[in-house]
């Protein structure tokens, strides 16, 4: 088994790739209701950010107080993107490294 070592500049580009990504559903499942005071309907971000944005769009038509779980549930989506992203993309350049 490979050694494998985080570097705080990997950690700070993992969080700052997968703040990016959830923060943009985030700001779209707030802005998805036609009656929302700041509608946008954005079809690309729609289907990017899916994966990340499927519990809270659920609940966002479900509940009628939706604020607060789809907050809880994105950041934890969030830091779930963030574990992806770090073990994906910066596993294999430390593997390459190493050889």
């Amino acid at each position: 088994m490979p050694n494998f070592k985080m570097t705080t500049r990997q950690k700070i580009i993992s969080l700052t790739i997968s703040l990016i990504y959830v923060g943009l559903g985030t700001f779209w499942i707030f802005t998805s209701h036609g009656i929302d005071k700041y509608y946008i309907d954005w079809p690309l971000i729609i289907i990017l950010t899916l994966p990340v944005t499927a519990i809270s769009f659920a609940i966002r038509f479900g509940v009628e107080n939706y604020f607060l779980p789809v907050i809880c549930v994105q950041l934890v989506m969030a830091y779930l993107t963030y574990l992806t992203v770090l073990k994906l993309v910066f596993k294999k350049r430390n593997i390459e490294n190493d050889n």
